[in-house]
């Protein structure tokens, strides 16, 4: 629609020193200022600032709320152009375009430009910096993973290998502790027993190694989950980040065509 583009003007009066009109028209704000200056006062309207924006019916109204305490009367405040400009500003409010009369004026607009430009450019740079980190961080739980699955499938092979001697051991204490004889000479229940003593201690080794190896596999296995967790969040943290660099890269586009424009009204 045709009205959602418009210029926000203020306009100076010699009969009228010290106060300002803050308006806004559709049209071209010159013809505006032709058609108020037709209105019978003595002196001709000057323009001493005007911005063009979007949705200027709803930037007047909001620019009149904020300048409330300076307010003469109706459109007319008890304040200065730059004010007008820097109440623009506070209100969060990007114009397209602008003009100025004032030199002042003219040099703060381009400040502020300048300004916004530098913003946007430490954003974006900021913003480049968080992707950046973010992928190192994800590359390094990558190899975290990765050595805990191999550190899993060696713990695999050490459980079987400990499973397979355990049961081997058990096997021949059961076939040692049948093969007694209460007429066995001493010295040959010695050896059973030096036999049974060795066997048992190495069903004890084999059992930790078994336990022990288990644990760690399970402990792998939750950091590995934990980790699954952090990528995903890592992954959203960096998508987002993305957006917003996009959305960035979009208002650079946008402020470097206002920046020419403004830049060109001001120079004149």
């Amino acid at each position: 629609m045709a009205s959602s583009l418009g210029w926000v003007y203020v306009l100076e009066n010699a009969s009228l020193p010290n106060l300002v009109k803050v308006g806004f028209t559709t049209r071209k704000v010159e013809e505006r200022l032709r058609e108020i200056s037709q209105a019978g006062v003595p002196h001709p309207y000057t323009l001493a600032y005007a911005a063009y924006v979007e949705r200027p019916a709803h930037v007047e109204r909001t620019l009149h709320h904020y300048l409330n305490k300076h307010r003469y009367r109706k459109e007319w405040f008890r304040c200065s152009p730059t004010e007008v400009h820097s109440a623009l500003h506070a209100c969060g409010i990007a114009p397209i375009e602008e003009k100025a009369k004032n030199s002042d004026l003219k040099a703060k607009i381009l400040g502020s430009n300048k300004h916004y430009q530098e913003q946007l450019y430490q954003q974006s740079v900021e913003v480049s910096s968080s992707i950046s980190k973010l992928e190192k961080e994800k590359n390094e739980y990558l190899l975290e993973r990765e050595r805990l699955i191999k550190s899993i499938d060696n713990l695999k092979s050490l459980v079987a290998k400990a499973q397979e001697e355990l049961s081997g051991l058990q096997l021949a204490k059961r076939k040692h502790s049948l093969g007694g004889s209460i007429f066995s000479s001493y010295a040959e229940s010695r050896r059973r027993e030096a036999v049974e003593y060795t066997l048992k201690t190495r069903i004890a080794n084999a059992t930790s190694i078994l336990d022990k190896s288990r644990n760690e596999m399970l402990q792998a296995l939750g950091r590995i989950e934990q980790i699954d967790n952090q990528i995903v969040k890592v992954n959203s943290q960096r998508e987002n980040l993305k957006k917003r660099k996009g959305l960035i890269q979009e208002k650079q586009t946008a402020f470097s065509v206002r920046l020419e424009r403004s830049n060109g009204n001001l120079k004149q």
